[in-house]
């Protein structure tokens, strides 16, 4: 929800008057506050240690699913 290129991304299509959407796992992202629509999918911590997005991308996956 803070890459910067991303959010550059983001910023150069709504300044040519495209419609925004992000996908963020957290509530009140940096992402969410430059789009038009924020769908935030606050998943909690990892049950594994060391483990990366393991309920971030389940979620992020199913969000996608849903719209498509």
């Amino acid at each position: 929800g803070r890459t910067p290129y991303v959010i550059g991304a983001v910023d150069f299509a709504r300044s040519n008057g495209a419609l925004t959407a992000g996908i963020a796992n957290v509530s009140k992202s940096i992402l969410g506050q430059h789009v038009d629509y924020a769908l935030e999918a606050v998943t909690g911590s990892e049950p594994l240690t060391g483990s990366t997005r393991l309920k971030a991308g389940t979620a992020q996956k199913l969000i996608l699913n849903l719209i498509s």
